[in-house]
């Protein structure tokens, strides 16, 4: 679902979906060499934006991890969304945090096609 939405709402293409551990720059930093073989390594931005409704007297934070060829384009979209009025006023917040991911597994692989066998018919009762 999320991958069509991506796709049809907003033009994205999801190439690999993959888990991953997110860290900001000074603590990947810190520990560059035991994170380098836990997977691969991709430079990641933590992009966070938050605006005040003023109607629903009410803030919203929108917090995304994008690798950063893409950092505008989202930043865009998430901004279309966001009220006119506020893009204008004090009251919206952006941030951009440098970072980066570990890869660990392909999404496809976290799957165990053996969990349930055997059981199917327990599952449809």
């Amino acid at each position: 679902m999320w991958q069509f939405l991506m796709a049809n709402r907003h033009g994205l293409t999801v190439e690999q979906a993959t888990v991953c551990l997110w860290l900001p720059e000074l603590e990947y930093t810190k520990q560059k060499d035991v994170f380098d073989k836990a997977g691969r390594v991709e430079e990641v931005h933590c992009l966070s934006i938050g605006h005040y409704d003023s109607e629903l007297g009410l803030c919203t934070t929108t917090q995304r991890y994008i690798p950063i060829e893409y950092i505008e384009k989202v930043k865009g979209l998430l901004l279309a969304r966001v009220p006119e009025g506020a893009v204008m006023s004090s009251d919206l917040l952006t941030e951009t945090e440098v970072g980066f991911a570990v890869h660990r597994k392909a999404a496809d692989e976290l799957v165990n096609p053996t969990l349930f066998s055997g059981r199917d018919s327990e599952l449809q009762h």
